[in-house]
Formats: C-alpha cells, structure tokens, sequence
C-alpha cells in the first residue's frame, strides 16, 4: 500500500488519524472529568447535608434554608469580614491606651500605627451574600432565638415565646430560687471599688492596674 500512495497522501492519512485520536482522548477525558464532577458534588452536598444537621440544631417553627444553615454552622463566633478598615474606631482605642504611656512613648506608637493603618488593606471577603443576606434575615426574626448549645459548639435556634416560658417556669420554683429585693450589684461595685482605692493608697496595687480593675 505505501508503494501505491504518494507522500502527501499518506500524511493526510497519518494526520487524520492522529486528529481522531486527539478527538477521541478529548471526548474521553470530558465525560471522565463530568462524572467526577458529579461526585464531587454530591459529595460536597451530603458533606454539607450532615455539617450543618451536626452544628445547628433547629427546634423553632421556622424552617431553615440550606443557605440559613450553612451561616448558621459557622458558629456565633463568626465574623464577617470588614469590608473597610475602621480606622476612626482603631485611633479611638489607640488614643485610649495612649493615655497611661510616656509621651514620647505615645507619640512613636502614634506614627508606627499611622503607618500600618496606611498601608492596611481589608481582608478578603469569608462569606457569601447569600450567607450574608440570610444572617441580616434571621436577625430580624423576632420570633426566634439563636443561643450556643449547653454542650458543644452546636447552633441552637428556639422559639422565643417557648424559651421565655420555660425560663419563668424554672424562676417560678420558690426552693431554688429567691426573689430580691434589689439589685446588690451596686453595693457590691462600690465595696469592691473601695477596696481597690484602699490597695492603691497602700502601695499594694499599681496605678496602672488599679484604673484597670476599678470600674
């Protein structure tokens, strides 16, 4: 047969093949690339189905969206990135400490974080609109309460109107509980203040540590 065909007919037949078998490893790889696709999602899916079951435990009359669960699975820890830097409140806090230190101390600290304030940069964004939209949905619902589990990391979503009864319920138990007749706190605040005041006078306590403990 080669000795029938011309070159050039025999390298259109060699580069046709070679095009069907580039077509045909393409069309392969394809179909194996959406098959794993598939299970990658269904995996992801059952994986989500059963972190946000294991963390956030529904026993509200609202019916949560898969969307309101995942936000709900990241914890009342969470906090959603800053889409700015808040510097006014940074320099408040800053100027607050600054009050106890050394001016010359001060003003260093000053320029060193005028500095990285400069330069800062808001992190990037840790959650969804959608995660976003559904965080700002569940803090309007008034109906509803969203507390830390008494054991474990889990979320814990309660009727409201449920959650109050029970609480007067328990307050209602005279041999546990005593009602009084004022609130003691302020004695308390002003004895453990006297205290303080007494320490600082002594020399016992530092200045420093005395304005930080006295309310």
């Amino acid at each position: 047969m080669r000795l029938e065909l011309q070159d050039d007919h025999l390298s259109t037949l060699q580069s046709m093949k070679d095009n069907a078998q580039t077509l045909l490893t393409k069309k392969c790889k394809e179909r194996q690339k959406h098959k794993f696709d598939l299970l990658l999602a269904k995996s992801n899916k059952e994986d989500l189905h059963e972190c946000t079951d294991k963390w956030v435990i529904n026993h509200s009359s609202r019916q949560l969206n898969s969307i309101e669960k995942k936000a709900l699975s990241k914890g009342l820890n969470f906090t959603p990135a800053a889409k700015s830097i808040p510097i006014p409140r940074i320099v408040a806090a800053v100027e607050t400490g600054l009050r106890k230190v050394p001016s010359s101390e001060a003003e260093l600290a000053r320029i060193n974080i005028i500095g990285a304030l400069t330069k800062a940069k808001p992190p990037p964004s840790n959650i969804t609109i959608e995660e976003y939209r559904a965080i700002k949905d569940l803090k309007k619902d008034n109906s509803i309460l969203i507390l830390p589990a008494d054991k474990g990391k889990a979320t814990v979503i309660l009727d409201k109107a449920e959650y109050h009864q029970k609480i007067l319920s328990m307050l209602s138990d005279d041999k546990t509980y005593k009602k009084l007749k004022r609130d003691p706190a302020l004695a308390l605040e002003r004895k453990m203040n006297s205290l303080l005041l007494s320490l600082k006078r002594a020399g016992s306590l530092p200045d420093a540590l005395y304005y930080h403990l006295r309310s």
